[in-house]
């Protein structure tokens, strides 16, 4: 599996790899902003969130989570990252608790790219 990197969308700007933590702690700085990260992903219908564990998934701990803006059409595709550590790009709302059920502080919408980081010991490219 490749090692993330930032990406190139259309207007030729990179995507930064941000961390759940900068995300969790300073979402007005990334607001609006294309990111990537990565996290924890828990994908089933009506909650779907990306977290910085899988112990923070798994008990439920939503001030560790971000919102996954994943569309019907596609839970499908993406069912199979279930409970699986993720890569996840896409464009970061740091104020969106009315947009996503009430629960989660942000979410990530307009997903371009989301797969499994499954690589033991890996480490991320640094953005350049």
């Amino acid at each position: 599996m490749p090692t993330p990197s930032p990406t190139t969308p259309d207007d030729g700007t990179k995507v930064p790899l941000v961390s759940m933590i900068a995300l969790l702690c300073n979402p007005t700085q990334f607001d609006g902003k294309q990111i990537q990260v990565m996290g924890f992903a828990h994908i089933e219908f009506e909650d779907m969130a990306i977290y910085l564990g899988s112990q923070d998934s798994r008990y439920g701990l939503i001030s560790n989570g971000i919102w996954l803006d994943i569309q019907g059409s596609d839970l499908a595709r993406y069912k199979e990252l279930n409970n699986t550590y993720i890569i996840v790009q896409g464009t970061f709302y740091g104020d969106s608790r009315k947009e996503f059920f009430g629960y989660y502080y942000s979410g990530i919408k307009k997903i371009t790219m989301m797969r499994r980081w499954a690589r033991t010991g890996a480490r991320p490219s640094k953005p350049s």
